[in-house]
């Protein structure tokens, strides 16, 4: 259970990590 959900975390955090500059401009632009 414990596994299943750190790779859920990591998969999420990875989503964001590539995202993130994305969402930082749109945030910037957003303002």
């Amino acid at each position: 259970m414990s596994e299943k959900s750190q790779n859920v975390q990591d998969v999420f955090l990875n989503h964001v990590r590539k995202r993130k500059n994305a969402v930082t401009v749109f945030l910037v632009n957003g303002v």
